[in-house]
């Protein structure tokens, strides 16, 4: 993903619905929030340098150039942790899922989902009606903030080890997930967090919200620059809070696993 260009808004959405679906209706709605882990999960792996460069296409969207993980490939590593993922959504469409992490005990993105109840308040659409959304829908403006942070962490971290590796754990909401219930390609686990060995930074990528489903990104890391300010609390902090200035002059690194 590259820095942030101004396009007219026209441009913006016609290039949103190459990426993202119509999030107006039930169905839609959970069809939008499977395809924003898509995307926030391919835009962490390819910053992080999780997979080599050919494991991705490419789409363009508000000036950012979206780093979009493909089978094309044909690396297993990649073909298995997709198959891991579209394994998360059947938990998606149930509703039994409530946190996905992706990382080790140095670093973790955390995807929260949250389910509204109230279904009737869905916008029933005419099925020959075309979903135009505008660029002031908070829906979409809380979408491309999020793009746009994700672009900006890559300022604020280090390299990660060469030995670090990767894994996938899963939270979900035990009042209404069967006791015997997992999804395609995972296992039952004792330990449902990640374990940090020391103070780590919050910081909170994302919020995202449709008439039928809830969406935080968070990240959980000890891999920080030293200019980060200090955070005491768990509550995570908001890039918005963040002193640009202090990590301007930082160089970028290409960080690889």
């Amino acid at each position: 993903m590259t820095a942030l260009m101004m396009k007219t808004p026209e441009t913006t959405m016609q290039e949103w619905k190459t990426v993202f679906p119509d999030f107006m209706t039930l169905e839609g709605s959970c069809t939008f929030i499977k395809k924003l882990v898509a995307v926030s999960l391919s835009a962490i792996t390819y910053i992080r340098g999780i997979f080599p460069e050919d494991a991705y296409g490419e789409r363009s969207l508000y000036g950012l150039r979206l780093k979009i993980l493909t089978e094309d490939s044909g690396l297993k590593s990649v073909s298995k942790f997709i198959n891991l993922i579209r394994g998360c959504y059947d938990a998606v469409e149930k509703k039994y899922l409530q946190q996905l992490s992706v990382g080790e005990v140095i670093e973790a993105y955390n995807l929260v989902f949250s389910y509204k109840n109230d279904e009737c308040s869905l916008t029933c659409q005419d099925k020959t009606n075309t979903f135009s959304p505008k660029l002031t829908d908070p829906t979409v403006q809380a979408t491309l903030m999020m793009l746009k942070h994700v672009t900006d962490i890559s300022k604020i971290l280090k390299k990660l080890p060469k030995n670090a590796f990767l894994s996938v754990k899963l939270l979900y909401y035990d009042d209404v997930t069967p006791d015997d219930y997992e999804p395609p390609g995972f296992e039952p686990s004792t330990q449902v967090k990640f374990s940090f060995p020391r103070d780590t930074l919050n910081i909170k990528l994302g919020k995202i919200d449709t008439e039928a489903h809830g969406y935080k990104f968070l990240l959980k890391t000890t891999m920080h620059k030293q200019i980060m300010p200090q955070n005491d609390s768990e509550e995570p902090i908001s890039l918005n809070a963040l002193d640009e200035n202090a990590y301007a002059k930082e160089t970028i690194h290409d960080d690889v696993f």
